[in-house]
């Protein structure tokens, strides 16, 4: 008995030969001097995005959301180290880190939306790492000062608290 269904044997088999065609991409790329890639950093953009790929068209195939949100995160990851790297700015991951902490939330938001509109239950993911995300942002990309970023967040967190108690005591 196999693990794998053959329609996902055959997607796996189609990823690894976009896989294939994209490291000989980037490797002509390199040749050409097109882009300014070694080895080694062809492979490193070639593996995240290969298995975040091989993610979601399982997660899809499988009608597993947890695949989906995995590889969600993986791209999201996969693109600031893309903008990291050939960016031409000021987009450095001291910058650009706010957007790993929003990935958690972008990957619910997103599963929620492909799981039939089922946001409600992913809102307590969706909501606070927003929230973070937006409050490091605003040291990333504004200046705000870090020590008062970090006051914020502690203030917003035992706001949470005080009205999750309040709640608590409510209902009983």
């Amino acid at each position: 008995m196999s693990l794998l269904t053959k329609k996902q044997i055959i997607i796996s088999q189609i990823i690894i030969a976009l896989a294939a065609l994209i490291l000989g991409v980037l490797f002509l790329l390199s040749f050409l001097d097109v882009l300014p890639l070694n080895f080694l950093q062809a492979i490193l953009i070639l593996i995240p995005i290969a298995l975040a790929t091989a993610l979601i068209f399982l997660g899809f195939v499988q009608d597993n959301t947890l695949l989906i949100w995995l590889s969600i995160i993986i791209y999201a990851i996969f693109a600031v180290s893309v903008l990291h790297f050939f960016g031409r700015c000021d987009l450095t991951i001291a910058k650009l880190y706010p957007i790993y902490i929003l990935s958690p939330a972008l990957a619910s938001l997103l599963v929620g939306i492909y799981d039939n509109f089922k946001l409600k239950p992913r809102i307590k993911i969706i909501l606070p790492f927003t929230a973070l995300a937006v409050s490091f942002s605003l040291n990333s990309f504004f200046g705000l000062h870090f020590g008062i970023v970090i006051a914020g967040i502690a203030f917003f967190v035992c706001l949470a608290f005080v009205l999750f108690a309040v709640k608590t005591v409510r209902s009983k």
